[in-house]
């Protein structure tokens, strides 16, 4: 009887610590992808702000300093929730796909100039909005 009610209470707690994780982990992966795509979005046009900023006789220069915050916001909410997932459920997939769009992101920065340093930041951004596509789609698996 002991054990009986010991296996209840531990299926219990599982569920209300996995609805925990499920509601604070999407909120998290929900603003990694707002913040991800904004970034996918200011990489993708800075090429033809610059050109036409020549035009315009636009600023660039206040639009390349988000460039950092940008990246290092992505990469802290990218791991909050990601890694926070990993570490509760053992699945590396977002986790793997989160560093794989970082590198992407820094390798576009070393190459700053080229003319795929915009094509490496969008493609590191859309994989680490897949990250959290993925984080969501197992957290969701696991919470049912």
């Amino acid at each position: 009887m002991f054990l009986q009610h010991c296996c209840i209470y531990g299926i219990l707690f599982l569920k209300l610590h996995m609805i925990k994780i499920n509601k604070t982990s999407m909120l998290w992966d929900n603003c990694g992808i707002g913040v991800s795509l904004l970034c996918s979005i200011h990489c993708a046009l800075m090429p033809i702000l610059i050109i036409t900023s020549a035009i315009v006789g636009m600023h660039i220069e206040a639009l390349e300093k988000i460039e950092t915050p940008l990246f290092i916001t992505a990469a802290i909410i990218g791991s909050i929730s990601i890694f926070q997932t990993y570490f509760k459920l053992k699945k590396s997939k977002p986790a793997l796909l989160l560093i794989l769009g970082l590198m992407l992101i820094l390798l576009g920065g070393i190459v700053e100039g080229l003319w795929f340093e915009s094509t490496l930041r969008v493609c590191g951004s859309l994989i680490i909005v897949s990250a959290h596509f993925t984080n969501k789609k197992v957290v969701k698996q696991f919470s049912v």
